[in-house]
């Protein structure tokens, strides 16, 4: 802010002392060092704003990544959380590469629980898995939701089942970045969680 007010008092300093000259008169060589100023300073003004367009940008970015990243990983672990076992058959693995395909062609962890019970059930199957760019959630008997918004582009997902006498957790590792094509404000988001299986204890 400083430096926009300086710059202005000094514009305006400049305007005064052109105004005067205009009255009496001036050379050529004094009308092209204003016209040379004016060029500066215009100039400095430009980069000004665009240095607080690229912050301002840079700083959404990354709030859009860090907000997709929690909100899709908090989903991720409670739904872990509140299942009783891992259904291995149709879970894929500790595969890093997002470009290699698991199991119907999407990386997914597969889970046997007893929350949202469709009617006359004792329990039911949810999948998490990764589609194109985006995690999405699907429970049995409704449609797929998408964990992540259009801004952002998962491009790592990866699950790993533990055993530990008997007692099953799920490590999930998840990278977000935000889309864009401007190197200038691009950002990545990395998240790690392990999340003990409860209806296994």
């Amino acid at each position: 802010r400083n430096f926009v007010d300086n710059l202005f008092i000094f514009m305006k300093l400049l305007t005064t002392h052109y105004l005067l000259l205009t009255k009496r008169g001036f050379t050529l060589i004094e009308g092209i060092v204003y016209v040379a100023l004016f060029v500066l300073i215009f100039g400095a003004l430009v980069n000004y704003a665009l240095s607080l367009f690229t912050a301002f940008a840079k700083t959404a970015a990354q709030r859009e990544t860090i907000n997709n990243a929690r909100t899709a990983m908090d989903a991720i672990v409670r739904e872990i959380k509140y299942s009783k076992a891992v259904y291995q058959p149709a879970s894929c693995f500790g595969i890093a590469d997002a470009k290699l395909a698991c199991a119907g062609g999407k990386r997914q962890l597969s889970l046997i629980t007893s929350q949202n019970l469709p009617s006359d059930e004792s329990q039911t199957y949810s999948d998490l898995y990764l589609d194109g760019d985006k995690v999405y959630i699907k429970r049995e008997g409704a449609a797929a939701g998408a964990l992540t918004s259009g801004k952002v582009r998962v491009t790592n997902l990866v699950f790993e089942r533990l055993d530990n006498d008997g007692r099953e957790s799920a490590r999930t590792t998840l990278t977000i970045e935000y889309d864009t094509a401007s190197p200038k404000i691009q950002n990545s988001v990395t998240l790690y969680s392990t999340a003990a299986l409860r209806g296994s204890y």
